[in-house]
């Protein structure tokens, strides 16, 4: 693997003048467009100067291309922009041309491969950060009270044309089966009557995209989200938690949400340090993602009708127990109306983001002795909680919540320490 692959991209970037210059081309004014689709015989491509000079656009309103130096080489020097080759006769020799490190493991030919399809996935979500925004978008932002500003830059959201969309990919030199084999082929995730979500991993490389259906509002039987689907060799679904890329550099606790929307509007108001599962279940490979980066404060902020609740119960039993993870789970408000309110989106729309942050918060012992199922269970509650128990390092609070689950349940404090034990 390159192990600083993101990192060698941002440092080559600022050589495209440079590059342009080298090939003989006046950076000072326009050139003819060099994208291959692109008969240009009135000069329309130059450098944009509020990118820092590291982006080659053309203004003409038939091309619109937008290259970085990356693609700049591929085109001119005529070298492969898809597949293994794309790594070995694009990559790296720019790399080496500009004296830019690379931090390379060996690669097997399928390594090749997939550096092609982050590549391109990659283009792909500048393709649809710079497209031009649909009445259908503009709406959805505005029902959601999105900064349309702050929602593109951050997250990158877009929505367009499928046709528009090829027509963009071609001018990077993709070919039609290169697209189809990574699911970039796809019209469920671009098209323009969808809001288009690109996926990020946790090193921050575009890996997918998921896209909401803006036409299933008035009519349930119509698919809400479409993901990015298991062709694509660098997406995986249940690997994968939204945001993480950006929370994982934030201070804890780590709040986790169902949905993409859910992260994006409590982003949008000033909470970074929160995860979307998105359109899948916790799995075990998530929380193999926490452990890796010692992401050990956890707050289950699911949605809030029933549902909701009851994923919450699944995944307190799936997390508790696990050693050195403080679970937390956030509560309904019992103060205020949450008969419209589904979600933490909805409770940010109906009251606000202060009134979301005085929320209460429980861990997940004490969530258990108040849930009304565990209540009526007093041994499967007693069985069930223990783990959590022997997961706090404090032994005063270990003999504490062994006196609370005594008396909660009726069960002599004896056995349940010996449980414990």
């Amino acid at each position: 693997m390159i192990r600083n692959f993101e990192d060698a991209k941002a440092q080559l970037k600022p050589h495209l003048r440079e590059y342009l210059e080298e090939k003989g081309l006046n950076t000072s004014g326009n050139i003819c467009c060099i994208n291959p689709n692109h008969e240009d015989h009135n000069p329309s491509m130059g450098l944009v100067p509020g990118s820092d000079y590291t982006i080659l656009h053309c203004f003409s309103g038939n091309c619109g291309a937008n290259y970085d130096i990356i693609d700049a080489y591929s085109i001119l020097e005529e070298s492969p922009t898809e597949g293994a080759g794309w790594l070995v006769s694009t990559f790296i020799p720019l790399c080496n041309k500009y004296e830019v490190p690379i931090e390379l493991d060996e690669l097997t030919e399928e390594d090749k491969y997939r550096y092609s399809v982050y590549r391109a996935y990659d283009r792909a979500a500048a393709i649809v950060r710079t497209a031009e925004p649909t009445s259908l978008m503009l709406d959805e932002i505005d029902k959601r009270k999105w900064n349309i500003i702050k929602v593109r830059d951050r997250f990158g959201v877009g929505s367009i044309s499928f046709e528009d969309f090829v027509k963009g990919m071609h001018s990077y030199g993709y070919t039609r089966k290169f697209l189809e084999d990574i699911d970039l082929y796809n019209y469920n995730i671009f098209n323009e009557k969808g809001l288009i979500i690109p996926i990020k991993d946790d090193r921050g490389a575009v890996c997918g995209f998921v896209t909401r259906n803006l036409t299933c509002n008035k009519n349930k039987d119509i698919k809400k989200f479409f993901n990015t689907s298991k062709k694509c060799p660098i997406y995986n679904k249940s690997e994968i938690l939204f945001n993480f890329d950006s929370a994982r550099h934030k201070t804890p606790p780590l709040y986790i949400t169902e949905s993409y929307m859910d992260t994006i509007t409590l982003v949008l108001n000033g909470m970074e340090n929160v995860v979307g599962i998105g359109a899948t279940a916790l799995t075990d490979e998530h929380l193999d993602l926490l452990k890796r980066y010692d992401m050990n404060d956890i707050i289950l902020a699911l949605d809030f009708d029933e549902a909701g609740q009851t994923a919450t119960a699944k995944y307190v039993e799936q997390l508790s127990g696990n050693t050195g993870l403080n679970l937390n789970v956030l509560m309904p408000s019992e103060s205020l109306d949450m008969s419209e309110v589904a979600d933490p989106e909805d409770f940010i729309l109906k009251y606000g983001m202060d009134a979301f942050k005085t929320l209460p918060v429980v861990g997940a012992f004490e969530w258990k002795l108040l849930n009304d199922d565990y209540r009526s269970h007093p041994f499967d509650l007693a069985k069930n909680t223990v783990p959590i128990i022997a997961n706090d390092p404090s032994p005063i609070e270990r003999a504490k919540m062994c006196t609370i689950l005594a008396k909660h349940t009726g069960i002599d404090i004896t056995i349940i320490k010996d449980e414990l034990d």
